[in-house]
């Protein structure tokens, strides 16, 4: 058996494109690997959120629950993957997006309930950051 020739990656996304490829051949798999370790890691953090709600709900409304932060989670990594990557590249760190995927998901469907005090929160840190901006000039 030859050496290999680069180092492989063993990051959830290669294990599921991996596992995909098996499935359905590597065409599809490329694209559906990095969907699958979203929604799996989409689909844990919907249940933590679910857990850290204070009343008491329905099977109908856990259920729903998680499938709606799922489907934002699914909607909405990538994208804030990329940006992430773009702003830790400016920072000076070399940190792929692939390896974002899985905090990033879990993050979006983890905050659950949470997400209108947090963008309250980001909307007066913003606020405050372009007043301080504004002042300096």
């Amino acid at each position: 058996m030859p050496a290999p020739t680069s180092d492989p990656h063993l990051d959830a996304v290669a294990v599921a494109t991996v596992a995909v490829t098996a499935l359905a051949g590597g065409e599809i798999a490329q694209y559906a690997g990095p969907y699958l370790v979203i929604m799996a890691a989409a689909i844990v953090g919907a249940v933590s959120s679910l857990m850290r709600r204070p009343e008491v709900v329905t099977r109908w409304v856990a259920l729903a629950w998680v499938a709606w932060l799922t489907t934002l989670s699914l909607l909405l990594t990538g994208a804030v993957s990329a940006l992430l990557e773009h702003a830790i590249r400016q920072a000076g760190w070399e940190v792929p997006s692939r390896y974002l995927l899985v905090p990033v998901s879990l993050a979006i469907a983890g905050v659950g309930h949470d997400w209108p005090a947090l963008l309250v929160w980001a909307g007066r840190t913003l606020k405050r950051l372009v007043a301080r901006k504004v002042s300096s000039q």
